[in-house]
């Protein structure tokens, strides 16, 4: 069924939205609902920006709680896990097909886990595989799930059953196993045993204090996959020896001994090469300012970034013009305090230079004449004499890259 089949009232979902997701074929069977795309950039925007709104539509309009949207991108550049592979995966964890090794964007803060992943799918013959563990940490959103489904998606093409939990699922599962002896032990631990390997996304339910029971049967689950030679695929927020963890010792050791590889947040160089694939992927040309806002926004976590740029897509498709004041707007509702590290570089800035002004008396485009006369010679001064990005010091005062550009120019002009 196409969008508006599956979401009648136009309350449910605006007009923007359904027109980006008119060619993406919904179905829904009881509470599961599967979304398959035409390309890489439907399935991202339903993935990270419209896929919550369709959830709360459809419970809306038809009482029906939907966990989650099962999208299958089907873009040429992409090579999703194909139906005769997916059989190999198991378990009770969610399936991610998209997520190919090939559509993950590669820099300094991901490149240890990236080279781990690949050499855990496809490793070089010429060389003893040391581990068949691997552990990534980092923090939330940066790229982490990709990379786990990315290796538990390409280990089931080359015919490897992996059996996927999420932190919760899993958490449970040693919780039962803890309380079963003799043959309910065994019975309970037959899809495990069945399996080729595990993949566990966020194994957070399992640290902490409290936790010696459920840490104890995951320790002894590693031991049996080590012995056995299976893979184990794990991520979480902080190392194994990351005290914030609170593992016991026998744990941390063992996901040690594996390949521990953390990921970084992303920086500037990752978030412009982001921005620019979903904004060409969009066909959307906005501004260099536009680029640089957000190759130099306090953005942790790429979740969030993809979010904003897909909400900027969106608002372009609407008809809106996409500036920097609209992108800092939308980052301040996704919780991004500050657009950019652009305020704390020009207070200082301001200070070195002896104003004794704050910069919040003169942000933003409707201050008076005597404050905006100050401003645009602090302006002229942080980009001439300071040799600040003309971007960062719109964002730290509010106002469009063109306009500091035109103060600039304007005060050469009558000097």
């Amino acid at each position: 069924m196409t969008i508006d089949e599956l979401l009648k009232s136009p309350e449910s979902l605006s007009n923007t939205y359904r027109t980006l997701l008119r060619d993406v074929e919904f179905e829904l069977n009881g509470t599961v609902l599967s979304a398959v795309c035409r390309n890489h950039f439907e399935a991202e925007l339903i993935k990270v920006v419209a896929g919550e709104l369709i959830r709360e539509g459809i419970q809306r309009e038809r009482g029906i709680v939907i966990p989650e949207i099962a999208v299958t991108p089907s873009a040429n550049d992409l090579v999703p896990l194909d139906m005769e592979a997916s059989k190999f995966v198991t378990g009770p964890g969610a399936r991610h097909p998209e997520c190919v090794l090939n559509s993950f964007l590669v820099d300094e803060t991901n490149a240890v886990a990236f080279s781990a992943t690949v050499d855990l799918v496809d490793p070089d013959m010429n060389r003893e595989q040391k581990t068949r563990f691997l552990y990534m940490y980092g923090n939330e959103g940066c790229g982490k799930t990709h990379l786990l489904y990315a290796a538990v998606n390409g280990l089931a093409e080359s015919g490897k059953r992996l059996a996927i939990f999420n932190g919760p699922q899993f958490a449970q599962y040693l919780l039962e196993a803890a309380s079963l002896t003799g043959v309910a032990r065994e019975m309970h631990s037959m899809q495990l045993h069945e399996a080729d390997g595990l993949a566990v996304d966020d194994i957070g339910p399992i640290a902490g204090n409290g936790k010696q029971k459920v840490q104890q049967e995951f320790a002894s689950v590693l031991d049996d996959l080590g012995q056995e030679g299976k893979y184990g695929i794990f991520t979480g927020r902080y190392s194994p020896t990351d005290w914030h963890w609170k593992l016991g010792p026998d744990l941390s050791n063992r996901l040690m001994k594996g390949q521990p590889a953390e990921i970084e947040d992303p920086k500037g160089l990752m978030r412009e090469m982001l921005a620019e694939m979903v904004f060409g992927t969009a066909n959307l040309r906005p501004g260099q300012d536009i680029i640089s806002f957000v190759a130099d926004a306090r953005i942790t976590s790429i979740r969030t970034l993809l979010t904003l740029c897909y909400q900027l897509v969106a608002q372009a498709y609407g008809g809106r013009e996409v500036t920097v004041q609209l992108a800092r707007s939308l980052l301040r509702k996704l919780g991004v305090k500050k657009g950019a590290t652009d305020e704390d570089v020009v207070t200082n800035a301001l200070q070195a230079m002896g104003m004794g002004i704050q910069l919040s008396e003169m942000q933003g485009p409707k201050i008076n004449r005597e404050l905006k006369k100050m401003r645009n010679g602090a302006i002229t001064r942080l980009v001439e004499d300071k040799k600040l990005p003309q971007s960062l010091v719109a964002g730290a005062f509010d106002i469009s890259t063109q306009a500091v550009s035109k103060i600039v120019k304007g005060d050469k002009k009558h000097s």
